[in-house]
This record gives C-alpha cells, sequence and structure tokens, in this order.
C-alpha cells in the first residue's frame, strides 16, 4: 500500500506540472493570458465568477490547488488500478487515463465550468492538456 500511495504522489506531481505548464501555454496561446486557464480551475468551486485573466494570489493558487487534488485522486485509482494489472505502464494505460480525464470532465463536471475551461484553453490546449497527462502518467519515476 505504501508503494502505491508513494507511486501515487510521484504521478500527480509529475501530472499536475505537465498539466499546467500545458494549460498556461495554451491559454497563452488561445487568450493572451497565461494564467486565465488555471484560473478557470478555480470556478470547480467558486461558481459564478468571471475568470481573471491575470494572477491574482487568492484565485490562482485555488485553481492549481483544484487542479492538484483532481489529479491526486485520478493518481491513486491509476497507481491502485496498475498495481493489480499483468502490463504496468504503457501508452494504452497512458491513453486510459487521458480519457477517463476527458469523460470525468465531460459528463460530471457542471457545463458552465467546462465551457469557461474550454474557452479559455481553446480545442487544441483542451487536447493538448489531456495528452500530456498520459505522457506524464507514463514518465518514469525518479
Amino acid at each position: 500500500m505504501s508503494s502505491v500511495l508513494t507511486r501515487a504522489l510521484s504521478t500527480t506531481v509529475r501530472m499536475t506540472a505537465a498539466a499546467g505548464v500545458t494549460m498556461m501555454v495554451a491559454s497563452a496561446m488561445h487568450r493572451g493570458a497565461p494564467w486565465a486557464g488555471i484560473n478557470a480551475m478555480e470556478r470547480a468551486v467558486v461558481p459564478g465568477r468571471r475568470t481573471p485573466k491575470r494572477f491574482l494570489s487568492n484565485r490562482t493558487l485555488l485553481g492549481l490547488a483544484v487542479l492538484t487534488v483532481g489529479l491526486g485522486a485520478t493518481s491513486a485509482v491509476y497507481e491502485a488500478a496498475l498495481e493489480r494489472a499483468p502490463r504496468k505502464r504503457g501508452m494504452l494505460s497512458g491513453a486510459l487515463l487521458a480519457f477517463g480525464g476527458y469523460a470525468i470532465d465531460r459528463w460530471l463536471l457542471p457545463k458552465q465550468l467546462l465551457r469557461d475551461f474550454e474557452r479559455n484553453l481553446g480545442p487544441v490546449g483542451t487536447f493538448a492538456k489531456y495528452a500530456s497527462l498520459a505522457l506524464a502518467a507514463n514518465a518514469p519515476a525518479r
């Protein structure tokens, strides 16, 4: 159990870094504001406010926390599933993780949050976020 938690923590760090950087690049290219994508995550816990384009410590850090907690839960499930799998990491497991993240975002998140998220990242940036999760989940841990 301890090794699963250790791997989940390592995967969380890798996926949060990859998704965060990808979201910042995507929102900078799509909206001209790198913090808009991270700030959009904040709306999961504080709905109804406009997403700011610039760094605001209280809102940007909350958005980063929401991203980290969500990816932490995803990492824990992913690593626990891999513990029981006959084959460990591979492109298929990464693709399934990315598809699972997309499915959760698409069908479980409130529609307004999803629209705001896609508006800040654009379609290419949204795809790139999920692709970065697949790659980061399968990156070798050091």
